[in-house]
């Protein structure tokens, strides 16, 4: 996994970074038409969660 590092290097150019949208957030990409939102569930159980991600 390279968060880690991602996170690393951004904040070696003096810029804030964080890992908290790293994990089970590809679902809401490009959601809604730019006026509208719809909200979505990323809600992910323990099992799947370390069989998808870690």
């Amino acid at each position: 996994m390279g968060e880690a590092q991602t996170v690393l290097g951004i904040q070696n150019a003096d810029m804030q970074a964080t890992v908290k949208y790293y994990l089970a957030n590809e679902q809401e990409h490009s959601r809604g038409d730019g006026f509208t939102t719809s909200t979505i569930s990323s809600d992910v159980d323990n099992r799947t969660m370390h069989e998808a991600y870690l």
